[in-house]
């Protein structure tokens, strides 16, 4: 094989054009230096294609260009440092390119994706609050009895009822209807039959199911 002369690396030229203007100036087909390495033909069509992505992988990209360009008579060193600059720049332009992409398609877009988000919220809003209220219109309103307990027993005749329900809701004692207060508290005194008395409180609003809480009182004189 005649000697080779290693020309300067000049930035603006591309590691796989270098490789083939080596390889051609030794008069040798892509075959004939494949089977010298022992390297695929097509990854060093690869290298000289400065097409990369076609190795497997950046270790054998850098193995393949070490051993190429030794074979060619190249500075391996000069060669590999040349590929790393010119990866710095494939990935500037692809990231300028997928940026200004972006930049031009969908910022164009945006005014019609922003409306389309906004209505969508206006109606999930409308619908959140629909099925807030249809809840409170159409749930049983609350019914607490804080006094007195089940099963009281007790010497007085008088006793007195005491709870909370919701503000709206109407309320009777046995039948007999309630003063509810604003914040939905309630005490009513009822009169107390010698013996068991069986207490019945309801809670009762237009659309929706009645609450029933019923206490057992024994009054023992």
């Amino acid at each position: 094989m005649t000697s080779f002369v290693v020309k300067k690396l000049i930035p603006e030229n591309f590691v796989g054009g270098l490789l083939k203007e080596a390889r051609e100036s030794f008069g040798l087909s892509l075959k004939q230096a494949a089977d010298n390495l022992r390297i695929a033909a097509k990854y060093l069509q690869a290298l000289e294609d400065n097409a990369y992505n076609l190795i497997p992988g950046e270790v054998y990209a850098k193995s393949f260009l070490k051993s190429y360009a030794k074979f060619l008579k190249l500075d391996s060193s000069l060669i590999l440092r040349q590929y790393e600059q010119e990866k710095k720049l494939r990935q500037k332009i692809i990231y300028k390119k997928t940026v200004g992409e972006v930049s031009n398609q969908e910022l164009r877009r945006w005014p019609r994706i922003l409306k389309v988000s906004l209505a969508s919220l206006a109606v999930t809003l409308c619908l959140v609050y629909l099925v807030v209220q249809a809840q409170k219109i159409f749930a049983s309103p609350v019914l607490e009895i804080n006094d007195p307990i089940d099963n009281l027993v007790t010497n007085q005749s008088m006793l007195a009822i005491k709870g909370l329900t919701d503000h709206e809701a109407g309320l009777t004692i046995n039948g007999l209807a309630v003063l509810v207060n604003p914040d939905g508290s309630f005490s009513q005194d009822i009169e107390l039959q010698k013996d068991v008395n069986n207490i019945k409180i309801v809670a009762s609003k237009k659309h929706s199911q009645n609450t029933v809480v019923e206490r057992r009182v024994v009054f023992n004189p």
